[in-house]
């Protein structure tokens, strides 16, 4: 698996031949120019991995929303799979060789807005957990559980179709501890066993950013754990 880092806040230009008819439409929808500049180099930042990893032009790259909406390839040789987040003006792409993954990113500017939503993201278990951990260091703790939850929620291809309080992450995610571990899905604990979930957390001092990576049936040595930026 490699995963790519960079930011939406950069001139699109360069970008805007992998764009395809319908995308180009889409981004003239957008009413704010700051959006419709980050849609375009969002887009023709994916286009431009892809296009490298398959070996082909960028914008004959085939992508189409599942039925749950995750953007999927719609035919790739060789076998791949990919998924993105971003957050601010940051994104992050994750390429596997056709494992199924989900990533997320957040930026640690949206922590202090995590409290006020704790019944929503959390299960009863959690809530008691993060009732005794300090005012100072709750926001943070709720950005790694949120973000580790999205990660999941992404690579089993529900997003919220599934509700947050119906995960339960391990202490360690909240804490920060780099190491892999499982979500406990309390409506199928065969699926979440299945899917191992590697948090980032030097990606917070790195970049600004909480990020996660979830990935079905893999091994934690074929998690990469260095971020490549501006991807060419």
């Amino acid at each position: 698996m490699d995963l790519w880092i960079d930011s939406l806040d950069q001139d699109p230009v360069p970008l805007l031949p992998f764009l395809t008819p319908e995308e180009n439409e889409r981004a003239a929808a957008f009413h704010f120019e700051k959006d419709r500049r980050k849609y375009q180099v969002g887009r023709g930042l994916l286009r431009r991995v892809l296009g490298r990893y398959l070996g082909t032009d960028p914008a004959t790259v085939s992508i189409a929303p599942d039925a749950f909406g995750k953007p999927r390839l719609a035919q790739s040789d060789p076998p791949l799979d990919f998924n993105l987040s971003h957050s601010g003006d940051g994104v992050l792409f994750a390429i596997t060789d056709g494992t199924l993954i989900g990533v997320d990113l957040e930026s640690v500017s949206r922590e202090d807005k995590l409290p006020d939503c704790v019944r929503t993201i959390c299960s009863s278990n959690e809530l008691s957990r993060y009732a005794a951990v300090p005012d100072a260091d709750l926001p943070r703790a709720l950005l790694r559980l949120w973000t580790a939850k999205e990660s999941f929620l992404k690579a089993i291809g529900t997003g919220l179709h599934v509700a947050p309080d119906r995960l339960e992450i391990p202490a360690s995610i909240s804490a920060g501890a780099p190491e892999s571990t499982i979500i406990r899905w309390l409506d199928s604990a065969e699926v979440s066993a299945a899917h191992t979930v590697h948090p980032l957390p030097d990606c917070e001092e790195r970049f600004g950013f909480s990020a996660a990576v979830t990935l079905l049936d893999t091994g934690m040595d074929q998690v990469a754990r260095e971020f490549t930026s501006r991807p060419s």
